[in-house]
């Protein structure tokens, strides 16, 4: 199994029971629609190192089981106890970027996380999106990544790569960096690519969904 990392913290289910088990039971059936469990869980941006919304959401939830936390953040639930053992791994972080800088103007700019392991385009398709924001109440408030303008561009000497993290803006609104720290953003808040599930031809589909779901191991 591959260790989990502080940069990829995890949700760990031991299963150690049959399929007819009462508490298995229990698990299934959970607080709420699953659907609507998994829609929170995709409509929460979680970059490394700010999971902790989401590990809280999910120890409220499974509260009858009695979760418990490791060193490193992971959130594990066991169910059952002897043979046959399953381990059910599924990750809780994503990639996405933190506020590096606010400018004198206002604009919010941005370092990766990880900042490695990723291809460029990953930064390319943040170029003109909605993004979220931390703020430090813990609300998440709208933003835009800047993108280049087609119709201007023939006239510069030297063109911005939508890639280049060094070119990378993000607009809330703000008019100076004052009034974007009043927003309650600062250096180091957590910024991921708004987004919303939706089915579309029976598959729902949302940024990041396809990271969610848990892949069990080998019993042993």
């Amino acid at each position: 199994m591959k260790r989990c990392t502080p940069f990829h913290l995890s949700v760990l289910l031991f299963f150690t029971l049959s399929s007819t088990s009462p508490l298995l039971a229990q698990a299934q059936a959970g607080h709420g629609n699953l659907l609507d469990e998994l829609k929170w869980f995709v409509e929460n941006p979680a970059p490394p190192g700010y999971e902790n919304a989401v590990a809280d959401g999910i120890r409220s939830e499974t509260a009858k089981l009695h979760p418990t936390t490791d060193n490193l953040g992971d959130v594990i639930v066991t169910i059952g106890s002897g043979a046959p053992h399953r381990l059910i791994v599924t990750p809780i972080d994503e990639p996405g970027f933190v506020v590096s800088e606010i400018t004198p103007e206002g604009y919010l700019r941005l370092q990766r996380l990880p900042q490695g392991g990723l291809p460029p385009i990953f930064n390319e398709l943040y170029s003109a999106q909605p993004v979220k924001i931390r703020a430090s109440s813990g609300k998440w408030i709208d933003g835009v990544v800047a993108g280049l303008s087609v119709h201007l561009q023939p006239g510069r000497s030297v063109t911005p790569k939508m890639n280049d993290i060094e070119n990378m803006y993000v607009d809330i609104g703000a008019a100076s960096a004052e009034e974007a720290r009043r927003a309650g953003v600062d250096n180091l808040s957590p910024v991921g690519i708004n987004r919303s599930a939706a089915n579309v031809n029976g598959h729902w589909n949302a940024a990041g969904i396809g990271d969610l779901p848990a892949v069990p191991a080998a019993p042993d």
